[in-house]
């Protein structure tokens, strides 16, 4: 765990945003070591340079994948930087789209990047949720829609959005990865790619860890 806005040990959730996540992660792959890497605030804001000292924190440490469920409108070299620098340290990097779809629908950084896995939200229906950005960085569309995981209270609450279809997307990953260690980022990006069978209304691919836990058992290394 690691606070990188204040330098401290200071690792409680303030928001209740990314304990939802890590619940969404827990039950897909309840056996995943899941690290908290503290980058935005109460407020979920935050700056490129912090967010890529987490992601240096996290090559640092040996992380497998790397889940941004957060998103900015500029690019940023710094940011570009790291992101590529993780990379090619063979760490798994996805990101949400945004769910600014009905009045900016342009994807958002870094999920925009295409080291990055650019995860967007259905219902479901398998129908796109309406505040998911698309476009054509766009990899592949998950379970966003009224959601229902662990809260900061102890208990549970409902939540929608482009981060939360990111953690289901984390999570089959990690399940993959736990199956076969030996995959590295390109095979569970070809792998995504290959098991996204199912599309929705729009023509948007939708992540199938059935699917994608064949592919892997018939491709191990």
């Amino acid at each position: 765990m690691v606070d990188i806005i204040n330098h401290s040990t200071n690792y409680e959730d303030d928001n209740g945003h990314g304990t939802h996540i890590a619940g969404i992660i827990a039950q897909i792959a309840p056996k995943a070591e899941l690290y908290s890497v503290k980058v935005l605030n109460k407020k979920q804001i935050g700056s490129y340079e912090n967010i890529a000292k987490g992601i240096e924190w996290a090559i640092n440490n040996d992380i497998d994948i790397i889940l941004m469920s957060f998103g900015g409108s500029k690019d940023s070299r710094i940011l570009k930087e790291a992101i590529k620098k993780a990379d090619s340290e063979n760490i798994t990097l996805i990101a949400s789209t945004g769910n600014t779809a009905l009045s900016n629908n342009s994807i958002t950084y870094p999920a925009k990047y295409e080291e990055v896995i650019a995860v967007g939200a259905i219902t479901e229906n398998n129908e796109r949720w309406v505040g998911s950005n698309t476009g054509k960085e766009l990899t592949v569309m998950a379970p966003g829609h009224k959601i229902l995981s662990t809260s900061i209270d102890g208990n549970y609450t409902i939540r929608s959005g482009t981060s939360l279809a990111a953690a289901h997307v984390a999570g089959g990953l990690a399940l993959l990865l736990s199956y076969n260690p030996l995959l590295d980022n390109k095979d569970l990006r070809e792998i995504i790619i290959q098991s996204s069978i199912e599309k929705t209304t729009d023509g948007y691919r939708i992540f199938n860890l059935e699917e994608a836990f064949k592919i892997c058992k018939n491709s191990e290394k």
